[in-house]
């Protein structure tokens, strides 16, 4: 059985612009138009998510991402969700 989904619950208005993302992960529509007319199929585009928390810095953000770049390898990602508080 098919789930629908509303899209505008998927779409949201970037809170520090004016360009449309995705409401988890904030990833710009226009970053994920570009990966596809790069020739990137969907299943590359969403390898995996990485999700943080807004009352993190920048630098203390930039570190735990660099964190899971340097444990995890792109095969690792796929169909996963990685938290930055991990």
């Amino acid at each position: 059985m098919a789930i629908l989904t509303d899209i505008g619950q998927l779409i949201t208005k970037d809170p520090h612009g004016d360009r449309p993302v995705i409401t988890v992960t904030r990833t710009s529509i226009w970053r994920i138009a570009g990966l596809y007319n790069q020739g990137n199929n969907a299943e590359e585009i969403a390898t995996g998510i990485i999700l943080g928390f807004q009352s993190y810095s920048i630098g203390e953000q930039m570190r735990r991402i660099l964190r899971i770049i340097a444990t995890k390898s792109a095969e690792d990602m796929k169909n996963q969700v990685e938290f930055l508080s991990a």
